[in-house]
């Protein structure tokens, strides 16, 4: 809670006339990594960062990413594969030896702020669930809900809005967090 408290500080002490800022957050791990999905790390467009997508040997490159999503206000995902051995350079033998897959979104005013959604989420007093595309035309699209009720809903696809609203409710019950693959 605490990294996340200052995310929301430091955003807040950025102005957004003058820096570009994006929100890098861990959305899938498989294998090993030092942070879980939901980690996140806010960037700015001077290269100052808060928060972390991993041990260290991740936030270069997506530094040198972020700057790109925020020039193109385009959500980006960046699959990093660390157990591959080419990859020496993303942490082979650091602790890092996994696949993660990291969500870089650009932040501006409006009602797809990611940062907006991380806010509301971490103000909330009763336990919530969010789902984010992470991938397609759709990046960076959220969904978030209490158990009792849609908080918001940003899918512009009614019918997987529909889908993925029920696949939350049953997060309620398994606890379990996951990634999950939705055709067409």
């Amino acid at each position: 809670m605490k990294e996340q408290k200052a995310i929301l500080e430091a955003y807040r002490k950025v102005d957004t006339r003058l820096r570009k800022v994006a929100l890098a957050t861990v959305v899938r791990v498989r294998g090993s990594s030092y942070r879980s999905p939901g980690a996140r790390m806010l960037i700015t467009d001077d290269g100052k960062w808060v928060g972390s997508i991993s041990g260290g040997c991740l936030e270069g490159d997506a530094l040198r990413k972020a700057r790109q999503v925020m020039t193109s206000g385009v959500p980006l995902t960046i699959t990093y594969d660390t157990t591959e051995q080419s990859n020496q350079n993303l942490g082979i033998g650091l602790g890092c030896n996994g696949v993660i897959d990291v969500l870089i979104e650009p932040v501006s005013e409006g009602p797809m702020n990611p940062i907006s959604v991380f806010s509301t989420l971490t103000e909330m007093t009763e336990p919530a669930a969010v789902a984010t595309v992470f991938s397609g035309k759709m990046a960076g699209q959220k969904i978030l809900r209490t158990e009792e009720s849609t908080i918001l809903d940003q899918l512009t696809d009614r019918d997987l809005a529909k889908m993925v609203d029920d696949d939350l409710r049953q997060l309620f019950e398994t606890k379990k967090s996951e990634a999950k693959t939705y055709n067409d």
